[in-house]
């Protein structure tokens, strides 16, 4: 059976979905799967939301992991949070008039900033990723975060039409789309805004 490692630290907060009901092992702070290197162990890792960069608690150690799990080509996705930590950088400075930066691990090609967005969406699927291989209909999930502007020209894999965008409706007369997944160049390397993608989306759950 393929082993999925599921990032558990500090400013992890995976309860917010099942993650498809994968079975997963635990990935501490080290960089370790059951006292092993996770690069050696696992044969896929999904990092979940939560306060990753704000709470700096992803150590050198598990870095290393992670980049060296996406250069073995081995799949990767990262949720939330999970893309912020996989991103080149994040602006987290969101009531500062100037920007507070925090470096990610450069794996996909996009920079995020503040843009709040609490909705139930549906998101249009780019096949640029073994991850979307048949998902031919929008994808269902919902967006809980408060640094959603996605920047960059990594290859896109997902837009989110939204309702609600920093506390207010946006223009019901027109659809609002907005990038919420991307991709490294090999597309083994993954990161979405969307949470609930792995338990809504049988087809990428199954992809996975």
């Amino acid at each position: 059976m393929k082993k999925i490692g599921l990032v558990y630290i500090k400013g992890a907060v995976p309860g917010f979905e099942n993650f498809g009901e994968l079975p997963t092992h635990l990935v501490k702070s080290n960089g370790l799967v059951d006292g092993k290197k996770a690069s050696n162990e696992l044969d896929a890792l999904i990092i979940p939301g939560g306060t990753l960069l704000e709470s700096g608690d992803i150590s050198d150690d598990l870095s290393k992991e992670i980049k060296q799990i996406a250069k073995d080509g081995k799949p990767i996705i990262g949720v939330c949070a999970g893309l912020q930590l996989l991103a080149n950088q994040t602006d987290i400075g969101r009531k500062s008039e100037v920007p507070i930066i925090k470096e990610g691990l450069g794996l996909i090609n996009v920079n995020l900033s503040p843009l709040i967005s609490s909705d139930r969406v549906n998101a249009k699927v780019y096949d640029n990723s073994f991850i979307t291989k048949g998902q031919n209909e929008d994808v269902t999930g919902f967006h809980t975060h408060t640094y959603g502007k996605i920047e960059g020209d990594a290859k896109p894999l997902f837009y989110s039409k939204i309702q609600r965008m920093n506390y207010g409706d946006v223009n019901k007369k027109s659809e609002y789309n907005i990038f919420s997944g991307a991709c490294n160049d090999d597309g083994n390397v993954i990161g979405t805004m969307i949470h609930n993608i792995l338990d809504e989306n049988p087809i990428i759950r199954n992809n996975l």
